[in-house]
């Protein structure tokens, strides 16, 4: 019986080295890989929007050649070990966190045909986000990936991801809200008519009183007779005037009208005689006195004028 035991458990023990031969050697952590992304939605590439790249944590083997992930420096005061990440929420904490404690980032834009590609990427956890998205839809939401990434007894150094891209969802329309049909207007009752009332009688008007007559206006007396003027008993005769030396021109002198009617006047006879008057120039013998002179004043001027324009001639 002894026999049998020992010999079964000699029979596991080679199956047993014989099955950890074919397991999977460790990862070459000194060989670079890379991520390439093709953007789809329903199987349709989406062209256009951005990508960003973060190494948030590194990869070492230990001495029993199993994988150990470290956070970079910048992340390890994180809580969560980088192998319970790999879900959406902690993604989104992961990528705050590294944003906020300044983290190194890849920015790559996607083609036309929705792929963009991460080249030379060291063995890691990488965090991938996106901050711009193409039109008419959502931003993908935050996740990890890891370089290499293990495929049943392989390491897959090429890692190839096809997230989805989500749409914008379409706002629902707000449904219309049935029309009440409108209550009938209740007609209103006119108002009662009230009696008008009578008119007042108008007064009689009042007489107008006479009026006052006008008083006769005065008569006006005679005016009084003036008195006729005395006539001057003489006048005294005017000096002979001097010769001037060369008047520009002179001016006959206008004798004075005597306008009193001499034949006419007659002495007062009941009122006292008037004061005499003194003679103002009005007998007729200074008019031809006047006359001569100016003459003779002119022929001198003459006379003159000729004897200088002589003078102004003469050589």
């Amino acid at each position: 019986m002894r026999r049998k035991t020992a010999l079964l458990l000699c029979v596991l023990l080679c199956v047993c080295c014989a099955l950890s031969g074919f397991a999977a050697a460790p990862p070459d952590l000194t060989k670079e890989g890379s991520i390439r992304f093709r953007i789809l939605s329903d199987y349709d590439p989406v062209p256009g929007g951005d990508l960003w790249l973060m190494r948030v944590a590194t990869v070492e083997t230990d001495a029993a050649g199993n994988l150990r992930y470290e956070w970079v420096p910048e992340l390890s005061h994180l809580t969560i070990k980088p192998e319970d990440a790999f879900n959406y929420e902690s993604a989104k904490l992961i990528r705050d966190e590294a944003l906020k404690h300044g983290v190194t980032a890849e920015r790559v834009w996607i083609n036309n045909d929705g792929r963009a590609t991460f080249e030379r990427l060291k063995p890691g956890v990488y965090l991938f986000y996106q901050t711009v998205s193409p039109e008419g839809y959502e931003v993908i939401p935050p996740f990890l990936v890891t370089v290499p990434m293990r495929d049943g007894d392989n390491w897959i150094y090429d890692v190839d991801i096809s997230p989805k891209q989500p749409v914008v969802p379409s706002v629902p329309t707000t449904p219309t809200v049935p029309t009440l049909p409108t209550v009938p207007t209740v007609p209103v009752t006119p108002p009662e008519t009230t009696t008008p009332t009578n008119p007042t009688t108008p007064t009689n008007p009042t007489t107008p009183t006479n009026p006052t007559m006008p008083t006769n206006p005065t008569t006006p007396t005679n005016p009084t007779t003036p008195t006729e003027p005395t006539v001057p008993t003489g006048s005294t005769t005017p000096s002979e005037p001097t010769t001037p030396t060369k008047p520009s021109k002179t001016t006959e002198p206008s004798v004075p009208e005597d306008t009193t009617d001499h034949s006419k006047t007659e002495p007062p006879t009941t009122q006292p005689p008037s004061p005499e008057l003194p003679n103002t120039g009005q007998l007729k013998w200074p008019v031809a006195v006047c006359a001569g002179v100016g003459g003779l004043l002119i022929c001198c001027g003459l006379i003159l004028y000729g004897i200088g324009k002589r003078e102004e001639d003469a050589p």
